[in-house]
């Protein structure tokens, strides 16, 4: 009987192996590009110790689409050195991903959909193509020269080729870049922002949220009642649980503490150091030295030892890929119904 060399088929006759494999997909060819440009070096506007990148900003520019600030971006900074004379050392900041942080934006992002809830019930077609909730980082109410990786914006360079052929930097920029406002009881115009004191401009998110959450009941003032009313009251595990547990093992109110030991405010923006950078003498071998960071609101912030040159390319920032957008991204605040973001 002759051997079976693979399945039957509905006549009764075998198909042979070689035929199964010619039976196969075939590859349809080489994938399409994907059209996100997601490195870009940044350039402080003016020569100074520190600027910060916006992530969204920069990716809107450089793809021409809508990359929005609530998102949690992540992204690597990389060192490029283009053979600086000094030794130079870069520390790159984040947002903290923590409840305090993420808290304080998610209720301001809450205050803002409240706010323009009845407009957009009313007449939902007054929201425009690029409407986004996008939080200042420092208004007005401060010193704006006070520290420049808050106020010195890192722009996008590139190289122009001009009508002669002569290479030119060239800068990407936006038409628009509008901070979000609604108003207040007294009739002004406020943003919400991550550095200002309050005034008739600004509210400081992480302010109002420390307002909101000392606000609520305080434990320390509630009755102490036993665990079990009708046990001995000798027992000595009374007072176990009465003296302890009742505060949390944090700061509730998000009080810190300065390195002299006095108290700071939980009402102001905390960065967190992501990494450092640090190019010099033996920068050849260093070429490659990058961090990758969680940039809430797509802000990294970035302080040098010496200021960082407005026509040198320093750094490098990719956003890693994923599926916002071609990049990864994670969302912030819960989609509204009403906004569609």
């Amino acid at each position: 009987m002759a051997k079976a060399i693979g399945p039957v088929t509905k006549s009764g006759t075998f198909r042979s192996k070689s035929k199964r494999r010619s039976s196969r997909k075939k590859a349809s060819g080489p994938k399409m590009i994907q059209n996100v440009q997601r490195t870009f070096t940044p350039i402080p506007e003016v020569a100074d110790n520190g600027m910060v990148v916006q992530l969204d900003k920069a990716l809107s520019q450089s793809n021409y689409k809508l990359y929005r600030q609530g998102m949690n971006y992540h992204a690597r900074v990389s060192l490029i050195n283009e053979g600086t004379a000094t030794s130079q050392h870069y520390e790159i900041y984040t947002i903290p991903t923590d409840h305090r942080s993420i808290g304080a934006m998610r209720m301001a992002r809450a205050i803002y959909n409240q706010a323009v809830k009845d407009e957009l019930e009313i007449r939902p077609e007054v929201k425009t193509p690029w409407t986004d909730f996008k939080i200042d980082i420092i208004g007005p109410g401060l010193d704006i020269t006070a520290n420049p990786m808050y106020t010195n914006e890192a722009r996008c360079k590139r190289l122009g080729a001009g009508a002669l052929g002569v290479n030119e930097a060239v800068y990407l920029r936006s038409d628009s870049y509008e901070i979000s406002e609604i108003t207040s009881n007294a009739g002004d115009q406020k943003r919400f922002s991550l550095v200002d004191d309050d005034d008739s401009t600004h509210w400081n998110i992480f302010h109002e949220y420390r307002n909101y959450l000392i606000n609520r009941a305080d434990p320390d003032s509630a009755s102490e009642t036993p665990a079990y009313p009708d046990a001995s009251a000798v027992l000595t595990e009374m007072a176990e649980l009465a003296d302890k547990g009742d505060e949390p093992p944090y700061a509730w109110d998000f009080t810190q503490e300065q390195q002299n030991g006095t108290d700071y405010s939980g009402a102001f923006m905390n960065l967190q150091l992501a990494g450092t950078l640090d190019d010099g003498i033996n920068s050849r071998q260093q070429l490659n030295q990058s961090v990758v960071v969680q940039a809430p609101l797509g802000l990294i912030f970035i302080k040098s030892t010496s200021n960082m040159s407005e026509t040198l390319q320093e750094l490098n920032v990719t956003a890693l890929p994923g599926n916002y957008k071609g990049v990864k991204a994670d969302m912030l605040y819960p989609k509204d119904k009403l906004l569609g973001f």
